[in-house]
């Protein structure tokens, strides 16, 4: 199993799915996963049901998601917060922090309200304000994976698959 960790915007759905059809595994995207099994959007599960709710089913549907089948999975920005996830995670496969500069995961989140954690924020600085804060928070959690590899607006999907398929090959 590989799993990609990283902010919301960082391209870890995008990323997976390319990585997934390279190394020829299937492609789990946890939030899809997550908003198919209880027919909620991840944004309606916070609005009706709350963080801690949301939290308890995406620990769940990792649990789950673990099993004799190769894929890589695209984790929510916040699973590994919680320390038995992370544990998880590093008993059955690869871990991978696809670390984003903040200006970039604006760039790429702006126009997408539906982010139950940053929906409110109007303005790119209000945005950019509270991408830092949830960063700072989730800094140490992240940098527990196996590997990190940060990326930028720069590289495509297939750039930034190529170099994890050339980091997993070098270690």
């Amino acid at each position: 199993m590989i799993y990609l960790a990283g902010m919301m915007g960082a391209g870890k759905s995008t990323v997976g799915k390319v990585l997934a059809r390279k190394l020829e595994v299937r492609f789990v995207d946890l939030d899809r996963t997550i908003e198919n099994t209880t027919s909620m959007s991840i944004s309606g599960i916070f609005t009706k049901k709350g963080e801690a709710y949301f939290r308890e089913i995406e620990s769940k549907a990792l649990r789950e998601t673990v099993s004799s089948y190769s894929s890589v999975v695209a984790l929510g920005g916040g699973l590994l917060s919680r320390t038995e996830n992370l544990k998880l995670i590093k008993e059955t496969g690869r871990s991978l922090y696809l670390r984003a500069p903040v200006d970039f995961l604006v760039e790429n989140l702006q126009e997408r309200s539906e982010r139950p954690l940053i929906a409110e924020e109007q303005t790119e600085e209000t945005l950019k304000t509270k991408l830092e804060a949830l960063l700072q928070k989730r800094r140490e959690s992240y940098e527990a994976c196996d590997f990190i590899l940060d990326v930028n607006s720069t590289m495509s999907a297939d750039d930034i698959a190529n170099r994890i398929v050339e980091l997993l090959r070098a270690k």
